[in-house]
């Protein structure tokens, strides 16, 4: 099951759905649609999109995937031809709302390639999701053309690349995180994994009885608790923002009441 969730990992203004994406399959937005309403209907606050290790899969599945979490008809992502002024924006395929508009980090990592790059960038760009992780994403950002030789082999050739909405190459330079998962105090690991300090267990099998151990391994990811720290002030903001919008409204409407209450009446 490319779609892991659980909500219960918490914090004090309520849960922080938990999605881990293995891969970009031809299900993967349909179950990353009903994780994304199972977490809500629980009363979710916030969400972590976790896609470190995953080396990608279908791009329109993360397409699909981005249409969930973005409103109306944003760009996912750029193509750039071989001339210099070859660019072409795909859009999301079908504009609508999103599913969720509740504060939003993604987990990153060196074994997050192509689709899951692409998917970053969109969410990044179009200002709907904060990145973090130790390293830049794996940079795999090429579209290739595959010509079979008479003698069998077969000759790649390079006839664009992808680019985040904003025009940031992917290729060779990946996508850069907002914000590291190293903790405060704590030393940077020089893992292969590129994960940094967290315990990050990629493969993590989401099978019946493996809730306990996904949560036990969540809760000693310092990835996981850095996004935590980030989306909980993320929240903080928000509700602020609702208060304020509230007493700006009150004022207006308590102002128009004395208006027709004060007149005199009739001679």
């Amino acid at each position: 099951m490319p779609v892991g969730m659980d909500g219960r990992v918490r914090q004090p203004d309520g849960p922080i759905g938990y999605l881990r994406l293995t891969s970009f399959s031809s299900n993967a937005a349909a179950e990353m649609r009903e994780a994304i309403q199972e977490l809500e209907a629980a009363g979710a606050s916030s969400f972590i999109l976790d896609l470190r290790n995953n080396p990608g899969g279908l791009v329109c599945s993360s397409i699909d995937i981005a249409r969930l979490w973005l409103d109306g008809s944003p760009v996912v992502f750029n193509v750039s031809g071989r001339e210099p002024d070859e660019i072409q924006s795909q859009l999301v395929d079908a504009p609508g709302s999103a599913l969720t508009h509740r504060p939003l980090a993604v987990l990153v990592n060196s074994g997050s390639a192509s689709a899951a790059e692409i998917l970053s960038g969109a969410l990044h760009d179009n200002h709907r999701a904060v990145i973090l992780g130790d390293t830049n994403t794996y940079g795999k950002g090429k579209i290739q053309s595959v010509f079979e030789l008479q003698d069998g082999s077969a000759l790649f050739v390079t006839v664009a690349r992808y680019q985040t909405p904003n025009g940031t190459e992917i290729d060779r330079i990946g996508i850069v995180p907002d914000h590291s998962c190293v903790l405060p105090g704590a030393p940077a690991s020089d893992d292969d994994e590129g994960s940094g300090s967290s315990s990050f267990m990629a493969g993590l099998p989401m099978v019946p009885g493996s809730e306990v151990a996904l949560l036990e391994s969540l809760m000693g990811d310092s990835c996981v608790v850095a996004a935590r720290d980030v989306l909980r002030d993320e929240v903080a903001i928000v509700a602020n923002a609702a208060r304020v919008a509230s007493d700006i409204v009150q004022p207006v409407a308590m102002q128009s009441t004395p208006q027709t209450t004060i007149l005199p009446p009739p001679a």
